[in-house]
């Protein structure tokens, strides 16, 4: 039986959802920048985790993906 998430994981997994929503990533796209898995963004979105402190500055520098640009 899962524990329901604290009120502070709740908030953390609130932050998280809406940079990724923001930023217009995927969980995958997300991950992929953050250097992290996919189940790790699962987790902090559903408040299963929160992500550390470094991890979270990380986070706010990850940049918007560029449209139509060529690699």
């Amino acid at each position: 039986m899962k524990k329901s998430p604290t009120p502070e994981r709740l908030a953390s997994a609130e932050r998280v959802r809406s940079l990724r929503a923001s930023l217009g990533l995927t969980f995958e796209a997300l991950a992929r920048a953050a250097g992290v898995s996919v189940a790790a963004v699962h987790a902090w979105e559903y408040g299963q985790r929160i992500p550390s402190a470094p991890m979270l500055a990380k986070l706010l520098v990850v940049k918007r993906p560029k449209t139509g640009a060529r690699a």
